[in-house]
């Protein structure tokens, strides 16, 4: 479930340099910054601590593509089944028939399979979009007796509240053809934390959803983007150019905002690359296209400067604060960076300071203009 400021709470994470002091030119504290004080100030007075939700909000939930019944006859949720990993071994067994799709499925992530006629269907979890704690539901899918296999986005979020039930003896086929899961509401309880498995508990047992292929499939403006994915990304599914800047929201590696570039974006352009080239040029780089195997980040800033950039090997979703406070209450996994704000330099013209947190590093960055464009230097590196 969605935890406030996400991205800005990798602030509070301290720093721990690396050991090769000839790599670092300075200490970090060397450098103030009223701008970098004063906008650290107003985070901290706008933060908001992770709480569960209320149990009615839980009761209340809806999913925006499909429906869910109340069964009598159901299978009913047990203690472990929100992290399937810890009794994989008792359901191996039902899954040894699973095809081997080596490429995109870990059959230990497999919820529910089955084979009727020519059509198969596995319903599985991945962590393509997330690494650190819950993972999107998918679908694969064969009408052609496995030969060939389309992999679908459900938009779920494992446990967020929907879990799904491996040990469920109903046929996943209906008569209509479409896939049919037993599930449970969960509320999360304690907050995710890298490493941590967060808790649970049930609110409602006994449901029956149904994921109709058609709904799955849907790409409203054919731009190569399911209704589903477009929903997760905030493009609209109406308009295959969301952002109007000519290349289609399937294709476009930042489709959600064209904006103007400043200098300052070719640096950012670099830092979310984890290129920390010496020398930056101000050069606006070579448009690349998105692709099936292309990594989805999500960045939450307000920064034109940022909003701008042209990423070559990655598609960035992304959102400004606004943006973010209005998307799901429930927590949507996509990898998350965070780029501060260039901070200038007290007593400085054309020295900036940069915080950069990116996977499990971390990196404080001085940034200064020069004639061929910038000059960057890493001050201090760490993990967390």
């Amino acid at each position: 479930m969605k935890k406030h400021l996400v991205l800005l709470l990798l602030l509070l994470v301290p720093t721990f340099s690396f050991a090769q002091e000839e790599e670092e030119i300075d200490d970090i504290s060397n450098y103030s910054s009223k701008e970098k004080d004063a906008y650290y100030q107003e985070w901290k007075k706008n933060y908001k601590p992770w709480k569960p939700l209320d149990e009615n909000e839980i009761k209340a939930y809806k999913n925006a593509f499909f429906a869910w019944e109340e069964i009598a006859d159901f299978t009913p949720f047990q203690e472990g089944e929100d992290h399937q990993r810890y009794y994989y071994e008792s359901l191996k067994p039902r899954f040894d028939d699973c095809p081997e799709l080596a490429a995109k499925i870990d059959k230990r992530q497999v919820i529910r399979y089955e084979k009727r006629d020519s059509m198969e269907a596995i319903v599985y979890k991945s962590y393509e979009y997330f690494m650190a704690s819950e993972p999107s539901i998918y679908v694969a899918y064969s009408e052609d007796q496995g030969r060939s296999w389309t992999f679908y986005y459900t938009g779920i979020t494992h446990c967020q509240p929907l879990c799904f039930k491996p040990r469920s003896k109903m046929p996943l086929f209906n008569k209509q053809g479409d896939l049919q899961l037993e599930a449970c509401l969960l509320r999360q309880i304690s907050s995710f934390w890298l490493g941590h498995v967060s808790d649970y508990e049930l609110v409602k047992d006994g449901l029956l959803l149904t994921i109709d292929m058609e709904t799955l499939r849907k790409d409203s403006d054919g731009d190569g983007l399911t209704d589903i994915e477009e929903a997760r990304f905030m493009t609209d599914p109406f308009n295959s150019d969301t952002d109007g800047d000519g290349i289609a929201d399937g294709l476009d590696l930042n489709p959600r905002m064209s904006v103007p570039r400043s200098d300052k974006t070719a640096v950012y352009e670099y830092l979310i690359q984890l290129c920390f080239a010496d020398t930056i040029p101000l050069t606006i780089p070579e448009l690349c296209y998105a692709n099936e195997k292309t990594r989805t980040v999500r960045i939450v800033t307000d920064c034109p400067e940022l909003q701008a950039v042209q990423p070559r090997t990655m598609r960035v979703i992304v959102l400004s604060e606004e943006d973010y406070e209005n998307s799901s209450k429930y927590f949507v996994p996509m990898d998350s960076y965070h780029l501060s704000p260039m901070f200038k330099v007290d007593d400085s013209e054309d020295s900036y300071l940069v915080f950069v947190a990116i996977d499990s590093g971390t990196y404080d960055c001085l940034v200064k203009k020069i004639d061929k464009g910038w000059k960057l230097d890493v001050i201090s590196s760490g993990i967390f």
